[in-house]
């Protein structure tokens, strides 16, 4: 099969001329973003008052869950398949499995991938810092400003 190439993505853009955005406009914009940005506390509130509620009883199916099924997949080898550039179409085809699963599969295939190298080059995985090594190091952030 021939190497495929990614043709580079273009973006068309122009000068935006005067009077072409009204303030009217930059308000309304501006009002639904600070609607977005409220709505985790209003929908707490509304879920506090009784106004609304989570759905009872949510019952997950273990197809539903990656981690029952991941494991029945070459998921190196699918990454490696996308590397080379095939579509998530045609890996789910070699893989007998839906489209939908693909993209959970190639992330499995990049840590797999990653930590692979990693013990090749006997590196570890970077350590996340805890609360209290930053809380340590933040004071003497501060003390040099």
């Amino acid at each position: 099969m021939p190497k495929r190439t990614r043709k580079k993505s273009r973006y068309l853009c122009r000068k935006v001329e005067d009077g072409e955005i009204v303030k009217e406009e930059l308000l309304a914009a501006q009002a639904k973003i600070t609607l977005l940005s409220q709505a985790p506390s209003i929908v707490s509130e509304a879920v506090s008052k009784g106004w609304i509620s989570y759905p009872l009883n949510v019952i997950a199916l273990p197809e539903e869950d990656p981690d029952h099924w991941i494991h029945k997949y070459d998921c190196e080898r699918a990454y490696k398949m996308r590397q080379d550039g095939m579509t998530y179409r045609s890996i789910a085809k070699f893989l007998c499995c839906a489209v939908g699963r693909i993209n959970a599969i190639l992330n499995r295939g990049r840590e797999l991938t990653i930590h692979r190298k990693r013990l090749a080059l006997n590196q570890k995985a970077p350590a996340i810092p805890t609360k209290e090594t930053v809380t340590k190091l933040l004071p003497k952030a501060n003390d040099k400003r």
